[in-house]
């Protein structure tokens, strides 16, 4: 990717205020560095990581997209294990009379 290409896509990511993969507490920008703290390190958007991933080969894209696979199936997994306990609590207070 070339400098105008960069800075295209960021310009576009902003208007788009697409915070996707930068903790909420961050200031909502395509990329962002945090040098101190819990949260140090460097966010990307989705977009971002994406371009970025292209721009160095084929094969790292691929690692990338896998990558992102495999934390959106956890995610989801664990949403669900977290709503089923919810219901399982709920019902249990139903029955003790909460």
């Amino acid at each position: 990717m070339d400098l105008q290409s960069n800075e295209g896509l960021l310009e576009e990511i902003y208007q788009e205020n697409c915070t996707s993969g930068i903790p909420s507490s961050l200031p909502a920008q395509p990329l962002v560095t945090i040098n101190g703290g819990n949260e140090r390190g460097t966010y990307a958007t989705k977009k971002l990581v994406y371009a970025y991933a292209t721009w160095i080969s084929a094969k790292f894209f691929s690692h990338v997209l896998d990558v992102f696979d495999v934390i959106c199936v956890f995610r989801s997994q664990r949403n669900r294990r977290i709503k089923s306990i919810r219901h399982k609590k709920t019902a249990l207070g139903h029955q003790l009379g909460r």
